[in-house]
């Protein structure tokens, strides 16, 4: 008798979860929740270490993943090297809480002199608690993840499906040499 109720209450959520995510992953991003802005650039030696601030315009945490710093050569964007962020540990992966500001600097590197440049990256919302629980069923019966937690309690992180960003181009501005900027002070 507890089975059969155990397994009722499991297919009442299973149904829950269906009738509650779907229409909210159907729901279409009219305006970007994270945005970038490239702020300055210095010549750091050869490479650029070029600066970009991420902004957090929600009231939910969001990760971020750097896909690419991108220059445009003719018609086609081609990714540049790239290193960073230099504050932070090898991996591009970041947090942006809510209302918040975060700077990261990256080297840049093999860009022409004058070219449009724009970065790519991946945002991820942070799905605590009932939030996550649409996905957590998605991740373990749709993509066979069985690592992953079914309860929605669960320390365990889960954020959303990737939401690609792209900021808006720049130019490169004349650059000075940092030994220039402090030879003039």
């Amino acid at each position: 008798m507890q089975r059969k109720i155990l397994l009722a209450l499991l297919a009442l959520a299973i149904c829950l979860a269906v009738c509650v995510g779907i229409p909210l992953s159907l729901r279409g991003h009219r305006s970007s929740p994270v945005t970038v802005r490239y702020a300055k650039s210095i010549l750091w030696g050869r490479p650029i270490l070029a600066s970009f601030e991420y902004t957090n315009h929600t009231t939910s945490v969001y990760g971020l993943n750097l896909v690419a710093v991108e220059f445009r050569e003719g018609p086609v964007w081609k990714s540049c090297f790239y290193r960073g962020p230099v504050s932070a540990p090898a991996n591009r992966w970041s947090c942006v809480y809510p209302g918040c500001l975060l700077k990261q600097d990256y080297v840049l590197r093999d860009l022409p002199k004058t070219a449009a440049i724009r970065v790519r990256y991946e945002i991820f919302r942070y799905l605590p608690g009932l939030k996550g629980l649409y996905r957590r069923f998605e991740l373990r019966f749709r993509s066979g993840e069985r690592q992953v937690d079914l309860n929605p309690f669960s320390k365990s992180e889960v954020y959303s499906k990737p939401i690609e960003i792209v900021s808006d181009v720049f130019t490169e501005p004349e650059l000075r040499s940092s030994q220039q900027m402090t030879a003039g002070r």
